[in-house]
């Protein structure tokens, strides 16, 4: 198994890039037992991770479909709603043994991660700001970066 950015964020939470259909039975032997889908069916496919047994949480941060090249590097996903955060997050703090992706897993799974450094774990957001562009996030993505600094209510 050759998952791309797979760290361990807490004791039965892991983040990663979509896995591929054949990661799936390996990510199960090893305890995984729900996915935190962040990308869209379109852009990774979760049917390897239901086959192999696991539970899957829909939580499709949309990219932006259309615009220039210049829009779409200024606002390429769409601003997650306060459900879907909350969904996610929900899913991530249970005690099931939890992998959270996107395509990446440097954006929409940075700034979920983000949002459980604080939320859940208590770290504050500058802390959490840092871990999140030492694991790749692109502050450049409006869509992203406006729910981190002015969006969800619960950040305060």
């Amino acid at each position: 198994m050759t998952l791309r950015n797979l760290s361990r964020v807490a004791p039965t939470l892991w983040r990663s890039a979509q896995p591929a259909p054949s990661d799936w039975p390996e990510l199960y032997t090893a305890g995984i037992r729900q996915s935190v889908k962040l990308d869209t069916e379109q852009e990774g496919t979760e049917d390897g991770a239901m086959q192999a047994g696991l539970s899957v949480v829909w939580c499709a941060i949309e990219p932006v479909d259309a615009g220039s090249i210049l829009q779409m590097a200024k606002a390429i996903f769409v601003r997650p709603s306060d459900d879907i955060i909350d969904r996610a997050l929900a899913a991530m703090a249970s005690r099931t043994p939890t992998l959270v992706h996107c395509l990446y897993g440097n954006d929409r799974t940075g700034i979920l991660v983000g949002f459980y450094r604080v939320l859940v774990q208590g770290w504050s957001r500058a802390r959490a700001w840092d871990e999140m562009i030492l694991q790749g996030f692109h502050p450049e993505l409006l869509g992203l970066d406006d729910e981190w600094f002015f969006g969800h209510p619960k950040l305060g």
